[in-house]
């Protein structure tokens, strides 16, 4: 064998082996991919699997006392879905609220007993406004789903009430799912029924008209806020509150309100001009004409028609 012929057989050779090196390598990059692939799939997997099941654990949903206050109150639900107490014929009251607000919870337990009590007293009906903005807490959907949900059945403060106690004690954690769940069976809902509901997010239409009668934008009306027959409140102190709702009551039976400053001011200063008027012009005018032509003429005419007889002429 010549000598070109035998270093074109050692360079085949080499090319050979470095090709089959080369397949190996790809082969084993190949096959340390698979592996890669194979870990993390099983470790999605293993994840959503784990998710899942904390998911559909209890979690704790404790239900605060505070829910009996609403024992002896008729829950009903307007036509727009809005839950609602009070009596119908009463003087309206709505309030624009949501959760995971820190300034709606204070008034929901602040203020709310004192509306309660004018609901109970027949005065008013209480309208809660659902908004689905406004919130600090994650899934706020999903409380208003619930809440709207346990409106249907009767519960709506009840569940609120719960909603804004577990805002506490739970802080960011408050609106999770499996809460919402285990909430609604510890109130005793129809769970069932429950289940169905949410299905069908009935929060959609609700939250929907909630926001055209806050205005149509979210920064048209800030909650909490209140409306007394449509007007929104000025301020949301129980005393002013309970003013509009008096103010409303006496509109409505015809009683007159006690006359304001002004009112007064204007009552003294129109009877003063007509009075001196009249006093002046009608009362010292007859006075003065009859007294001065009827008594002065008749005494001094009637002594001297009719002479006294002289003594001289009689004797």
């Amino acid at each position: 064998m010549s000598s070109s012929k035998k270093k074109s057989a050692a360079s085949a050779s080499a090319r050979a082996r470095t090709e089959l090196r080369q397949r190996e390598r790809e082969k084993q990059a190949r096959n340390q991919r698979i592996r890669i692939a194979a870990i993390i799939t099983a470790a999605v997997v293993i994840l959503a699997g784990v998710v899942l099941v904390m998911t559909r654990m209890p979690a704790e949903a404790p239900i605060p006392e505070t829910v009996d206050r609403f024992a002896d109150l008729n829950q009903l639900n307007t036509e727009k879905g809005y839950p609602r107490v009070g009596d119908i014929e009463g003087v309206r009251v709505s309030v624009f609220s949501t959760f995971g607000c820190e300034e709606c919870q204070t008034f929901h337990n602040n203020t709310l007993p004192a509306l309660l009590d004018r609901a109970r007293a027949g005065d008013i009906s209480l309208t809660f406004v659902p908004l689905g903005y406004g919130s600090s807490i994650g899934n706020l959907s999903g409380a208003m789903r619930s809440a709207i949900c346990a409106a249907q059945q009767g519960k709506f403060f009840q569940y609120a009430d719960a909603l804004y106690a577990w805002t506490d004690a739970y802080e960011g954690q408050a609106f999770l799912d499996n809460r919402l769940v285990t909430g609604a069976e510890n109130l005793g809902l129809d769970m069932a029924a429950f289940g169905e509901c949410r299905s069908a997010n009935p929060e959609r239409d609700v939250l929907a008209a909630a926001q055209q009668d806050a205005g149509g934008r979210s920064t048209t009306l800030v909650p909490p806020a209140v409306a007394v027959n449509d007007v929104l409140v000025e301020s949301l102190d129980i005393d002013t509150i309970n003013a509009d709702i008096d103010a409303a009551i006496a509109l409505r039976s015809g009683v007159t309100p006690e006359p304001t400053s002004e009112a007064a001011s204007e009552s003294t200063a129109e009877p003063t001009s007509e009075a001196a008027s009249e006093s002046t012009a009608e009362p010292t005018v007859e006075p003065t004409t009859e007294p001065t032509t009827e008594p002065t003429t008749a005494p001094t005419d009637e002594p001297t028609a009719q002479p006294t007889p002289e003594p001289t002429d009689g004797g």
